[in-house]
């Protein structure tokens, strides 16, 4: 073996980022951040005071419109089921799963000129969601 790729190999072996990472445990769960629900003002849009989230089996979590709102410790190795409603009726349904995406945590929002929801990667939802998870 060459002395500069022994050198390599030794550096990597002790480089600081090596350690922390094997240090690191496994993180067997995600998040979805709901979005606060806000339109533009128009008329013509659907905004509600009344929705609601629910993902499995789990309560409603109603959806403010004042800050985003954090649904925790989703297992990434199962599908799951997202329900909305407004006031008592159920609006829309849809399943996922974690390995769709390229992060653990999730960005759920509201698009009021479409009166839709949509799901996406945290970092594709910008301004919208602003929760505050454990990484």
């Amino acid at each position: 073996m060459s002395h500069g790729l022994l050198c390599l190999l030794m550096l990597a072996t002790l480089c600081p980022a090596g350690f922390a990472q094997e240090r690191l445990p496994a993180r067997h769960n995600g998040s979805i951040c709901v979005a606060p629900v806000k339109g533009t003002g128009d008329e013509r849009e659907h905004v509600s005071d009344s929705f609601a989230v629910r993902i499995n089996d789990r309560g409603w979590v109603a959806v403010p419109r004042e800050r985003s709102t954090l649904i925790p410790d989703l297992s990434i190795d199962r599908k799951h089921l997202v329900r909305i409603r407004d006031g008592r009726t159920q609006i829309e349904s849809f399943r996922f799963e974690f390995n769709e995406f390229t992060s653990r945590d999730l960005c759920l929002w509201y698009k009021s000129w479409y009166a839709t929801w949509s799901l996406w990667d945290s970092a594709d939802g910008g301004s919208k969601c602003r929760c505050t998870t454990k990484k």
